[in-house]
């Protein structure tokens, strides 16, 4: 069994090749064997009126009338000898009968045989029928017969045979079909030897992808193929696969990021707790110091659940599990509600959150999901923009989409470090935000939200100046 595609592409081209070479010599081998078949019988035809016509002279010049005129009586006309050598082609045979099937006259080269014919010849050749037929004599050589009627009158007096051996024709085809194996045999072999040649040239760069794959690792990904890049198949392969491994590299990159952040994130509060507790084991308290470990532990507590809640709704989204219950609803009540339940905390910061709603807009979407959403997008424009500050929330429709935006007046976020802000764990001030009760999965959640929403959101910000975040989602389709 051959397992390599190396020798399966040998043993393909060699089948290929060998059905076309059976065909051509099958259409060759017929299409021979029919024209020759075919000027035979052409050959026969036209060499009976010229056989008759000579025949007839013979027996002029030899005053023998019984050839003309029946009843008449000699040793040619019943079958004796051949009164001239005319006849005696190697490969042509002449036979007169008369309608009762009597022997005429035979040339001399039938010696003791005799052309084939029977009760049916008979009565086609009487009825003014050119009969051919393919028949073996006794020394089973294959002869091609026709037959012809001469008449006088009305009546039939005889009847001509001409016959040809066919032996020149399976000699020639014979020989063409020697030909034609030696040729195909040899075509074969000389293909098997270039068709291995020319797939070990193809596929050797096959070879050394393979080579290099092989001692590219985890640790390693930061290799790449390193080949002449071509317009064929090859090149293209190995950029795709270059590609590949890029995109591997930023996974896993990611991946290792990610573990880190996470490690860190759940380590934190841990080593609060613990410290927390040990602190407080060490000599006896009052209840208000147990009181205030309590409180404090519970919300590292708080910070550790809504860090597992978060990790899941990715986890969920990454593997496509990220679950909608869609319904028909209204964005601008929703975001109103947003609104209210995020006053407190935007008087408590001295911050003026003003909304500008366009009319009804109605879209298709989970409700939870999208509060989370815009709860996400409100708390982190709150989390960053200082005291005195000012947010809007703004909500119309553009080119049926309903568009959602969060301007506020904050920080702003660097421009360097805008392609990476929903990034998990990616925190532009990387002090500041674990004071600010952040995890850094806020505005990746809110990516993830948009896209299950067929949606799209952006951001445009500069220093000092503020940022605003812009969500766009189709608007309901009635």
């Amino acid at each position: 069994m051959f397992k390599t595609f190396r020798s399966n592409l040998i043993l393909w081209n060699i089948f290929v090749l060998s059905c076309v070479l059976i065909l051509f010599s099958g259409i060759l081998y017929l299409t021979l064997e029919r024209i020759l078949h075919s000027n035979l019988d052409d050959s026969l035809q036209a060499m009976t009126k010229i056989d008759i016509s000579r025949a007839m002279d013979i027996c002029k010049n030899e005053e023998i009338q019984g050839l003309i005129s029946p009843g008449s009586s000699c040793d040619y006309c019943h079958g004796g000898r051949a009164p001239s050598d005319s006849f005696k082609w190697m490969d042509r045979y002449l036979q007169m009968i008369d309608p009762s099937g009597k022997i005429l006259y035979k040339s001399g080269n039938l010696e003791d045989r005799q052309l084939p014919f029977g009760p049916e010849i008979l009565k086609q050749a009487i009825n003014d029928d050119i009969v051919l037929m393919t028949a073996s004599d006794p020394n089973e050589e294959q002869i091609r017969v026709i037959s012809f009627p001469i008449r006088s009158g009305t009546q039939v007096e005889h009847i001509v045979q001409i016959g040809a051996s066919l032996r020149n024709i399976k000699e020639t085809l014979r020989e063409l079909l020697r030909m034609l194996v030696i040729v195909g045999s040899s075509v074969l072999l000389f293909a098997s030897l270039g068709g291995f040649f020319l797939a070990n040239k193809a596929l050797k760069p096959v070879d050394e992808i393979t080579q290099t794959v092989q001692m590219i690792g985890e640790k390693s990904l930061s290799q790449r193929l390193k080949f002449k890049v071509t317009d064929d198949e090859i090149g293209r392969l190995v950029v795709v696969f270059n590609k590949m491994l890029d995109r591997l590299e930023r996974a896993f990159e990611s991946q290792r990021r990610f573990t880190g952040d996470v490690s860190h994130e759940i380590r934190s509060p841990l080593t609060i707790i613990k410290g927390n507790i040990e602190v407080a084991l060490r000599k006896e308290r009052d209840t208000d110091e147990y009181q205030r470990v309590l409180r404090c532990n519970l919300e590292e507590i708080d910070r550790i659940a809504k860090l597992v809640s978060d990790l899941l709704v990715l986890a969920r989204a990454d593997y496509g599990d990220f679950q909608l219950h869609i319904e028909s609803l209204r964005l601008d009540q929703l975001l109103s509600e947003v609104a209210i339940y995020c006053q407190d905390w935007a008087r408590h910061k001295n911050i003026e959150l003003d909304q500008k709603i366009k009319g009804e807009i109605s879209i298709n979407g989970d409700k939870d999901r999208l509060r989370q959403l815009m709860l996400n997008l409100v708390e982190n424009a709150l989390m960053y923009t200082p005291p005195s500050g000012r947010i809007e929330l703004l909500l119309g429709k553009e080119d049926g989409n309903a568009r959602l935006s969060v301007k506020d007046t904050g920080i702003g976020i660097p421009e360097k470090d805008i392609p990476y802000i929903f990034d998990r764990f990616y925190r532009v001030d990387k002090n500041r935000s674990r004071e600010q009760g952040g995890t850094g999965l806020g505005l990746s959640i809110c990516q993830s939200i948009v896209t299950a929403h067929n949606g799209k959101i952006e951001v445009q910000s500069m220093i000092g100046k503020g940022s605003t975040f812009t969500v766009s989602l189709p608007l309901f389709k009635y």
